[in-house]
């Protein structure tokens, strides 16, 4: 099992997978421009998203969204926060999901995230 971080050429087989672990939207199949709102033009950056592939097939999706916070000194924090993810189902219980945040908390710390 192979864990990278992802990019927009991976929109759709995330799209696809989160459909299938999580069964359809409101709107029918997980929706492309709602995940770009949400994951590539938030005002914060882009949000850190990891696949987890079996070969060439995407069999899990981790993603951690970014924040900026000023405490009351006007100190600036970089945050994170882990939302959405996925594993599909012919791979749940073989501890992917962990394998994702843990992945995740290290790219965040080597990229200077606070929180």
């Amino acid at each position: 099992m192979k864990i990278r971080e992802l990019t927009e050429a991976d929109q759709d087989s995330l799209l696809e997978l989160a459909t299938e672990a999580l069964g359809e939207g409101p709107q029918g199949a997980r929706q492309a421009d709602w995940w770009r709102w949400k994951h590539v033009d938030n005002p914060f950056g882009r949000s850190l998203l990891l696949g987890a592939f079996d070969g060439e097939r995407m069999v899990g999706l981790r993603s951690f969204m970014r924040w900026r916070l000023v405490d009351a000194q006007g100190r600036h924090w970089a945050c994170a926060r882990a939302v959405d993810t996925s594993t599909h189902p012919d791979y749940q219980g073989k501890g992917i999901f962990s394998k994702l945040t843990l992945e995740g908390l290290e790219y965040l710390r080597a990229d200077g995230t606070d929180i």
